[in-house]
């Protein structure tokens, strides 16, 4: 019996050390993405080479940032999936005490929120969809509107490319959040919360 809980003991741990190397692998893969994101601005220079027209590159670019941004909210997920799974491990090895002695993370998992982290790199997606959005109705909407230019219906794409991008991304948010639910109350791991509100620690 000592020797199956001393085995049993080894493959959490084990579990635990790639559970958090899982996160760290994915988290760098952000920055790969990245480094796509930015590097999408190149599609500009096919503009200054009449390859493409303005509206098919702002189109492009807005497919790219939605990409970008789908892949944060499925990373967000993942941290927050292995990072319940670690806690859940934690509640095993660790007492209540060690709320005040350690850390109180251990206590319950976070919401299917984004860390700050993510967020930056969120803001970073959208921050470039929307100056190349405002860049194309400057010069491209604008001066239909004033009766400069003739409307082409080439004009619309990237605004259509855009809605149809926003639906996705909102039902991937929606999908991974019922993932999340899911994996919660299916695993919800040990209950400390009583234990450590009668002595005061929460």
């Amino acid at each position: 019996m000592k020797e199956k809980d001393e085995l049993r003991n080894r493959l959490l741990l084990e579990l635990y050390n790639q559970l958090w190397n899982s996160i760290n692998t994915r988290l760098n893969l952000i920055w790969e993405s990245i480094g796509v994101l930015v590097s999408a601005f190149a599609i500009f220079a096919l503009i200054q080479n009449n390859v493409i027209s303005l509206d098919i590159a702002t189109a492009l670019i807005i497919l790219i940032s939605a990409w970008f941004l789908a892949h944060t909210i499925d990373m967000s997920y993942w941290f927050n999936r292995n990072l319940a799974m670690i806690i859940n491990i934690e509640k095993l090895f660790l007492s209540v005490k060690d709320v005040k002695l350690l850390y109180p993370y251990f206590i319950s998992p976070r919401p299917n929120k984004m860390v700050t982290y993510l967020k930056i790199q969120t803001s970073l997606g959208i921050g470039i969809a929307v100056i190349v959005i405002l860049l194309h109705c400057i010069q491209r909407i604008i001066p239909v509107i004033n009766g400069i230019n003739n409307f082409e219906v080439e004009i619309i794409i990237p605004y259509v490319v855009l809605l149809g991008c926003i639906i996705p991304l909102w039902l991937l948010k929606r999908k991974r959040d019922e993932d999340y639910d899911y994996f919660l109350k299916k695993s919800p791991g040990k209950d400390i919360t009583k234990e450590a509100k009668k002595l005061g620690l929460i």
